[in-house]
């Protein structure tokens, strides 16, 4: 016991004098080896939330990064979201894709996806990173639509597990244009709209379950009457004649959402 205790010692007076690269390294070094436990047991102790990132982002191993930020979700939620912010688009959504695809840990992907939306978005004070910084909110239908790029199946297995409130806003800013992020992004910076990606998604749940989030999206939070309200009855119809674009059948699911919602 006393010789673990002075090589825990050593090392961890070893730890202290790296160097950010040096420790960048040896944590990737870790991953290559696949010692996920103790790479997240590590991070989940940073004040630091980029230097996860980082690790993440330069790791050989796939799985073993994807595995990481799953075990850190677990671990550290909003911690593993600041971690997946600081992401490049197509990393992140590699990573998601890979936890659903090959480590069949679809809660963690949902889990960090519904981070990524204004949904049901946790306390300021819970993240380390000012507001400017997390790109996070707002950026779930940004990762869903890459995602949806690398394997439909995958996207559409995220989507259908969010909360009804993401799935409203990652369909509010497919259809109508991703959006500008408050104080982050200028308006004229948004996206086109994708009612395609939007269609894709929709196609993932249950005719019951779509008809409500598009009832959601077509009536929350605008006036019935309205400019507004107008427009999301016309996007509803437009992204509804887009799931025949999808595959086999889902025309004639999107005519059976059209008589429900009286369209």
């Amino acid at each position: 016991a006393a010789a673990k205790a002075k090589a825990d010692a050593d090392a961890a007076v070893k730890q202290s004098s790296e160097s950010s690269d040096e420790r960048t390294a040896r944590l990737q070094a870790r991953l290559d080896r696949s010692e996920i436990a103790q790479v997240v047991a590590e991070v989940s102790q940073d004040d630091d939330p980029i230097a996860i990132t980082i690790v993440l982002a330069g790791a050989a191993n796939i799985e073993a990064a994807a595995a990481a930020l799953a075990e850190l979700w677990r671990t550290k939620d909003t911690r593993a979201a600041e971690a997946l912010m600081g992401l490049e688009l197509n990393r992140a959504a590699t990573l998601i894709d890979v936890m659903v695809e090959k480590l069949n840990d679809n809660e963690a992907a949902i889990g960090l996806v519904a981070l990524s939306e204004p949904g049901r978005m946790v306390g300021v004070a819970e993240f380390v990173l000012p507001y400017y910084l997390r790109s996070v909110v707002y950026n779930g239908v940004e990762i869903l639509r890459i995602v949806a790029q690398r394997n439909v199946k995958v996207a559409k297995v995220i989507y259908a597990g969010l909360e009804e409130a993401e799935q409203v806003s990652i369909l509010r800013r497919s259809s109508l244009g991703f959006g500008a992020r408050p104080t982050v992004e200028k308006p004229e910076e948004k996206p086109d709209p994708d009612p395609t990606l939007a269609a894709i998604l929709l196609t993932g749940l249950t005719p019951s379950v779509c008809v409500q989030v598009l009832r959601n999206f077509m009536n929350n939070g605008v006036k019935k009457g309205s400019v507004k309200w107008k427009r999301r009855q016309d996007v509803v119809v437009e992204v509804l004649g887009k799931f025949k674009d999808v595959g086999p059948g889902e025309d004639s699911i999107a005519e059976v959402i059209r008589d429900r919602l009286k369209l």
